[in-house]
């Protein structure tokens, strides 16, 4: 069955819900909080979206967009959004048997 937009609203107010739950548990018991999301391509516009919309844009403090980077094992990590760090800033690193490693030591 389709989804209705009331289904879907209703959806989003869980997420804000979550999103704001979480935020405040963090902050009481001072542990980070990490929430992931997927992207997807709006063929009208072109543009890459956050599923989750603006909700975990208006809420996150650092938003981190990993990709892939054609390159076997190595992914690029960029800043998308932070508090004290300008937007853009990114690194490449490589996954291996024992965990992660820099893939070169440049910043881009």
């Amino acid at each position: 069955k389709q989804k209705t937009a009331y289904d879907i609203s209703l959806g989003l107010v869980g997420s804000e819900m979550f999103i704001r739950d979480s935020s405040s548990i963090a902050r009481k018991k001072k542990i980070p909080v990490i929430i992931t999301s997927h992207i997807f391509r709006n063929w009208e516009s072109g543009e890459d979206e956050v599923i989750g919309g603006n909700v975990l844009r208006y809420w996150s403090k650092i938003l981190v967009f990993l990709e892939r980077t054609g390159r076997m094992g190595e992914r690029k990590a960029t800043l998308m959004k932070h508090r004290s760090m300008p937007e853009g800033k990114s690194v490449k690193f490589m996954i291996v048997d024992k965990g992660i490693k820099p893939s070169g030591f440049r910043l881009f």
